[in-house]
């Protein structure tokens, strides 16, 4: 995995180890619009939709309660009202290909939240 961290404190050892579950688990689903959430190296979310926003939003909704605190990654750009919805709850990591300027400066206000953008596949 290669990724730029472009905001957030120092990952973790147990951040890294989700993070590669979580995003073996969006490679499973190859070119589908997916959200993979992790938290433990358990999967805690994971679904398709059509945009990303709607497959983020299905991820959160199959276990509102497990997600706090855990790994999101996804294979699409996240947009404004996707990082809007991720800010409502404590997330340690959020991985994506790319971000909309509007969705990283909703997702900066987050001090510690790891934002982190993959530069290879």
């Amino acid at each position: 995995l290669d990724y730029e961290q472009l905001h957030g404190k120092e990952i973790s050892f147990n951040n890294v180890n989700d993070l590669y579950g979580a995003v073996a688990l969006v490679r499973e689903f190859g070119s589908q619009i997916v959200t993979a959430a992790i938290k433990h190296s358990t999967p805690c979310g994971v679904a398709i939709g059509s945009t990303g926003y709607e497959s983020f939003m299905k991820a959160y909704e199959a276990d509102p309660q497990s997600i706090f605190g855990g790994i999101v990654a996804v294979n699409y750009k996240i947009d404004k009202a996707t990082a809007l919805e991720m800010n409502k709850i404590f997330l340690e990591i959020v991985a994506a290909p790319c971000f909309d300027e509007d969705a990283l400066a909703v997702l900066k206000k987050k001090k510690n939240l790891r934002i982190l953008k993959s530069v290879s596949s």
